[in-house]
């Protein structure tokens, strides 16, 4: 690469870092891991978010950049965002691990430079109109980019199951995604999953992200049992010994000992206690568990919902998360959308009631989920700092304003779309405010003017075409 080309993929660097920077999804990742809360699908919006900046980035340059250096230029900035796609999964994936007791070093997959080196070499095509290769340097650019992504999920979900790790891959369908993508949405043992799980086409936004738990499988013999000594997984994990099943149970009977050694009180049973109560705002609040309510809670998502990833293991029972899943059955019946994962998520700020995570996963915060007298002062909060809509400071509009996030988000992320040619006049404040909230950004304001419309106030014009923006009418 001469000095003159190297000058101008630095600056095309330069503006995608600008970019980025300025992204809320990727700084809302970028926060998530630097609180140690990040998971796989933090990383695939974040490698999502910056391929699609890349591409318009890219496409945006490539009609002034000299023929001869389109090549080399594309081929270097795939290889960095190569290296910073694996950088940031390693670094979530040693995270994820320490919460295990795990120290297993990631697997960074091979570069795969056929792959770089074919959509690179198309952009020199003299045969094509020059509208082709801008479009070449967008989507398919992107595309490449964000496989990076996948390839790194697929070799470290194989390299751990290798070692006897029982790991599940998800593919989780973006909103409005085609047919084919809904057809393999879904959540697979590894090994198990369908050969085409990885596959994505140009302007895709599905992600694919996985998970190993706890349980360990002998590679050999295929015995099974759960890993409880953080010394014992990393021992197995190493293959330098192979357990009996014997030995294995011996294992996690001592580890388990530890819990519920006789003379020293059934320190299990305390802690299961413990968890029945909380404190909250500098208040004590009491959990009454019921497993049943749970259950039918979970059941509720799945069945009536759809919801293919439901994780409850939050909650103890369903007096707050009941209405509120019978509202998001009202929306998903009127609009036919609605979030793949819902999480009873124990590890949210006390500030949030309910967010919409970077890959559109409905998080709901255990601590309200389990205690109605905690969600009835949490709303009380609301209404004194005028953060929820007047007349509105309810757990029902709550949880529609966050529909509305997940309805609208990718619209905002969008700088082509049309919302954004309507947003300024509406946007500025030439409307009354719906809340203190919506100050913060457009994000806030259409997910508040969504949600008064959706719940009958349609009082004010704009707040009305914002709604009408998204569902073609009221």
């Amino acid at each position: 690469m001469d000095e003159q080309t190297r000058a101008l993929y630095q600056q095309l660097l330069g503006e995608l870092y600008r970019r980025m920077e300025h992204d809320p999804e990727i700084r809302r990742v970028l926060r998530r891991i630097g609180e140690g809360k990040a998971t796989f699908r933090d990383t695939a919006v974040w490698s999502d978010r910056s391929a699609e900046l890349l591409g318009e980035v890219f496409s945006e340059a490539i009609a002034d950049m000299p023929a001869e250096a389109r090549e080399s230029i594309c081929k270097a900035l795939l290889r960095e965002r190569y290296d910073s796609t694996n950088d940031i999964c390693g670094e979530v994936q040693e995270a994820l691990d320490a919460a295990q007791g795990l120290s297993l070093k990631p697997v960074k997959p091979k570069f795969p430079a056929e792959r770089v080196q074919q959509i690179a070499h198309s952009l020199l095509d003299p045969t094509v109109e020059a509208s082709v290769i801008e479009r070449r340097a967008g989507a398919p650019v992107a595309t490449v980019s964000k496989s990076f992504h996948d390839d790194y999920i697929r070799e470290n979900a194989s390299a751990r199951t290798d070692l006897g790790f029982k790991c599940y891959l998800d593919r989780i369908a973006a909103p409005g995604c085609c047919k084919w993508c809904t057809g393999v949405a879904g959540r697979y043992v590894y090994g198990n999953h369908p050969d085409d799980i990885f596959h994505r086409h140009d302007n895709c936004s599905c992600t694919v992200t996985f998970e190993n738990g706890r349980e360990r499988q002998d590679v050999w013999s295929k015995k099974t049992w759960d890993a409880h000594d953080p010394k014992e997984i990393e021992r197995l994990a190493s293959r330098e010994t192979v357990y009996t099943e014997e030995q294995a149970r011996e294992i996690e009977e001592n580890a388990v000992s530890g819990l519920t050694k006789p003379g020293q009180g059934d320190i299990l049973r305390t802690r299961m206690a413990a968890d029945s109560d909380f404190t909250l705002q500098g208040k004590v609040y009491s959990v009454i568990e019921d497993a049943a309510a749970v259950k039918a809670a979970e059941q509720y998502a799945k069945d009536i919902l759809s919801a293919g990833v439901v994780d409850f293991s939050a909650l103890k029972n369903g007096e707050v998360i009941q209405p509120l899943l019978e509202r998001l059955g009202t929306l998903k019946e009127k609009h036919s959308k609605h979030f793949f994962q819902i999480i009873v998520d124990a590890t949210m700020d006390d500030s949030d009631f309910a967010e919409v995570a970077p890959d559109l996963s409905l998080h709901l915060n255990a601590n309200y989920m389990n205690s109605s007298e905690a969600t009835a002062d949490w709303l009380d909060r609301m209404r004194e700092g005028h953060l929820l809509p007047k007349g509105f400071e309810t757990a029902e509009y709550a949880i529609t304003h966050e529909y509305m996030h997940f309805i609208s988000i990718d619209e905002l992320n969008n700088p082509r779309s049309k919302i954004h040619k309507l947003l300024p006049s509406i946007s500025k404040r030439n409307s009354v405010l719906p809340s203190f909230n919506s100050r913060k950004n457009d994000y806030e304001f259409v997910a508040d003017a969504m949600a008064l419309v959706e719940m009958g106030n349609t009082d004010v014009s704009a707040w009305t075409k914002i709604y009408r923006f998204f569902f073609g009418g009221i």
